[in-house]
């Protein structure tokens, strides 16, 4: 699932062009686990956001796309594909044992996007992979790298400033629906009928940086 994110619709809005483009990785979005009707299960997701800092951005602001993925290193994952050819290696047995995907915040890359033609006609954009810059190569975001996690909540209430299209995916996550149902389970009891005397129990219910080197490695 791939999306361009802005604060328009996308009928009127141009997409980017086909090809290899700079893209600074700046939003990482766990969204939680979310139900598959196609497939018939449960996995978590994650979307990971770039900002085309060297396209013309729109008037709402700089040219953004985003990805989604499911969260595993598997062997027949995409999110594995996409992050081995964005390395330029392989993982490491120790590195498919944990990843930290924090480490992708702020992480160059050449992103390579494809376009196709919906049923309704209009073209949309896709990130189909990404390849590492150009050695000496940092392309500079003007967006502040920003990271979420649905674990991270305490309440059923999200940022203002998330786009739409993802809090909605949010809000379908067996996360959300569990801190959802968090207060109803402590919710005390309703008031019932007094039991005999030889029954007086207690009857009430019970009541979660620094510059860095053009070449850094980003995935060490």
């Amino acid at each position: 699932m791939s999306l361009i994110v802005t604060a328009k619709s996308g009928a009127d809005i141009e997409p980017v062009p086909e090809g290899l483009h700079l893209a600074v990785c700046v939003g990482l979005y766990d969204v939680g686990t979310i139900h598959s009707e196609m497939f018939g299960r449960d996995a978590r997701k994650v979307i990971l956001q770039f900002e085309f800092p060297e396209l013309p951005p729109l008037e709402s602001g700089p040219r953004i796309m985003s990805r989604q993925f499911t969260m595993s290193l598997n062997a027949k994952a995409k999110l594995r594909a996409f992050l081995e050819t964005w390395r330029g290696r392989k993982f490491t047995e120790q590195e498919l044992a944990g990843f930290d995907l924090e480490k992708l915040l702020g992480a160059p890359c050449q992103a390579q996007v494809m376009h196709t033609v919906k049923e309704d006609g209009r073209t949309s954009a896709n990130i189909t992979t990404a390849i590492p810059a150009p050695k000496g190569v940092r392309p500079v975001a003007s967006i502040k790298p920003y990271l979420f996690t649905v674990d991270a909540l305490t309440a059923p209430v999200l940022p203002e400033s998330m786009q739409t299209w993802i809090a909605d995916l949010v809000k379908t996550s067996r996360e959300w629906q569990a801190l959802i149902e968090k207060p109803k389970r402590l919710r005390p009891a309703a008031p019932t009928a007094p039991l005999p005397a030889e029954d007086d129990d207690d009857v009430f219910g019970a009541a979660e940086d620094a510059e860095a080197d053009t070449d850094r490695d980003y995935f060490a």
